[in-house]
């Protein structure tokens, strides 16, 4: 059995690629895109965005820590009352053994209502590079939800992943992940975030 706990604190400054601002609610972890002309009918938005931030790590009772980046690029819509977003991400993260660079997609769909909350499921694949050796591929499949209050996000999410190493073959297992995220302004946030991921691997 593999566990892993991660604790990190980043700051992020959004660039828009909109004429409206996607974060005119005070409190998106999601675009919440608000056009009145053409798609109109799909509320059509996008955004990049970064961070930075330090990471405590501890598996199988060894703590470390790391330094990392990512960069994200997002693009949303709106169709039959349903939100569709589309995440790219490269990550960058330079810990005690060495380099791990992260490359990923995922999307997500939910139902929200901007001034309370947001649920809905999201399927993900990451590709790890570490050290440009070793390859690991991870798959994502669960449920995730937010609640908002004022410039307050709470957001969690859970379900199910598999890995897939070139060292260390398949196994499967679960995770879960819980969010603080606080909004300083329009385009500059803060947040914190507590995620687990528990794997079942062969001999266990």
């Amino acid at each position: 059995m593999l566990k892993k706990a991660t604790l990190a604190l980043a700051a992020t400054i959004f660039l828009s690629t909109t004429q409206t601002s996607l974060m005119a609610d005070e409190h998106q972890g999601y675009l919440d895109p608000r056009h009145g002309d053409f798609w109109a009918s799909l509320n059509l938005a996008s955004r990049l965005s970064g961070a930075v931030g330090r990471s405590d790590v501890s598996i199988d009772g060894e703590d470390g820590d790391s330094f990392a980046a990512f960069l994200t690029s997002s693009t949303a819509f709106q169709f039959y009352g349903l939100s569709f977003q589309s995440d790219s991400t490269f990550l960058y993260d330079d810990y005690d053994e060495g380099v791990i660079k992260s490359y990923g997609s995922s999307l997500h769909i939910n139902r929200r209502d901007p001034s309370r909350y947001m649920y809905g499921i999201n399927l993900a694949h990451h590709t790890f590079d570490v050290n440009d050796v070793a390859d690991l591929d991870i798959d994502r499949i669960g449920v995730e939800g937010e609640y908002y209050r004022d410039r307050l996000t709470l957001g969690m999410a859970a379900g199910y992943t598999e890995f897939d190493s070139d060292d260390a073959g398949t196994a499967d297992g679960w995770y879960f992940k819980a969010q603080a995220r606080f909004y300083i302004h329009d385009n500059f946030k803060i947040e914190g975030y507590y995620g687990h991921v528990e794997i079942e691997t062969d001999g266990d």
